[in-house]
């Protein structure tokens, strides 16, 4: 008798974390009211996970709202300008592309001319050789500290040798 009773709490267990765990999976449908009848968009919501600092532990959860093909096309077109499309969110990117697009220029020269855009690949290796030229040792600092210095220097109209020897 303890047997079954034992089985059967243990298959009742079983059979409420799988509920919980098949609810949990479903895809969210975003609906919105129009008047008396009820809509289903298109949307699909984007589950992201992202460190809080280079050093931390902890993460956040966000939920996006902007639909994946539009996403991944944004984030496209951002890596073919030649930036870290990885470093906007989805909203971010979606965003960038949507903006470029009313101000009639391509991705790269709406990134070139926004001074929040994070350096591309040979604006980094162009200030390293600047700074290596200038006899500034680029040994001794990170990707952040060089990124830095070009947006500094790009918001402030300088070279990146300029705005490193007033920031020593």
């Amino acid at each position: 008798m303890k047997k079954k009773r034992m089985f059967l709490i243990v298959l009742i267990g079983v059979t409420v974390i799988a509920g919980i765990f098949y609810v949990g999976m479903k895809p969210k449908n975003n609906t919105k009211k129009t008047g008396n009848s009820s809509t289903i968009s298109s949307s699909t919501s984007v589950r992201l996970s992202t460190t809080t600092a280079p050093t931390s532990t902890s993460t956040t959860t966000t939920e996006s709202r902007v639909p994946i093909p539009e996403v991944k096309e944004a984030r496209k077109m951002i890596t073919e300008a030649g930036y870290d499309s990885t470093v906007y969110s989805d909203e971010e990117a979606v965003s960038i592309l949507q903006k470029a697009q009313e101000e009639n220029l391509s991705v790269k020269e709406y990134l070139e001319k926004n001074h929040k855009a994070e350096p591309n690949e040979e604006e980094m290796e162009k200030a390293r050789k600047d700074l290596q030229k200038a006899g500034i040792d680029v040994d001794k600092m990170t990707a952040y500290d060089i990124s830095e210095l070009i947006k500094e220097a790009k918001k402030q109209e300088k070279t990146v040798v300029e705005v490193a020897k007033n920031n020593k």
